[in-house]
């Protein structure tokens, strides 16, 4: 029993892009990087004391083929919707960018008898829409994996397929911690500034400077 689940489990799964498969992986580049640290020292070279990852790149080769079937029904011969939805894009009270990208969308989700536009338009939506996707390999499933770039050439070749380069590169997520931290009350002494006394300047009267406490002990005149 155990050991026909584990065959199963050890077959490997079928390559896609956010739960998509296309017709053909010419190839598929896994990039991998790590950045270490340098810090010049005043003899000698640079030291390194630590390294971070860098976000996953992947860049696949794809063809698509519009006599092929799908791989998984559905996905790329009928879809899309129809030009009634544009009415509600409009009478909402979106923002008008909010309104230019889901046109965008829409746009890349007519339906079409080519499986190859349809393919294309699907990467362009998921393009658009800048969802994580998971990417399943035969060498490692990826995470939070957004398309950064799309080419595809259309040429005489490509009349009735698809030849396209999908760019993905990994979303790093950080992680946060709440550290709670007891608020102590503040308490500062106060310092007497003692008593101020204004001075006369009145040099009419008196001819001279004179202030309350000089005047009381007699020291006013001089």
């Amino acid at each position: 029993m155990f050991e026909r689940y584990t065959s199963k489990l050890l077959l490997s799964p079928k390559t896609s892009i956010g739960g998509y498969v296309f017709d053909v992986y010419t190839s598929i580049d896994h990039n991998l990087a790590s950045t270490i640290t340098s810090h010049p020292t005043q003899f000698g070279a640079n030291i390194s004391d630590h390294k971070f990852d860098e976000p996953d790149q992947l860049i696949f080769q794809i063809g698509m083929s519009d006599a092929a079937q799908d791989l998984r029904l559905g996905q790329f011969f009928k879809q899309g919707n129809n030009l009634s939805t544009f009415k509600d894009i409009f009478s909402s009270n979106k923002s008008a960018k909010d309104k230019l990208k889901e046109l965008k969308i829409k746009a890349s989700s007519f339906i079409s008898d080519s499986r190859s536009v349809n393919a294309f338009n699907t990467l362009n939506r998921l393009k658009i829409m800048g969802v994580p996707l998971t990417c399943v390999t035969r060498l490692k499933t990826y995470y939070n994996m957004v398309i950064q770039s799309i080419s595809a050439p259309d040429t005489v070749e490509t009349k009735y397929g698809l030849k396209v380069t999908v760019t993905l590169r990994e979303i790093l997520v950080s992680e946060l911690q709440v550290v709670q931290v007891n608020s102590t009350a503040q308490i500062t002494k106060t310092t007497n500034k003692g008593s101020t006394n204004a001075l006369d300047f009145d040099l009419t009267s008196k001819k001279v400077f004179s202030s309350t406490d000089y005047d009381e002990y007699g020291l006013g005149d001089f």
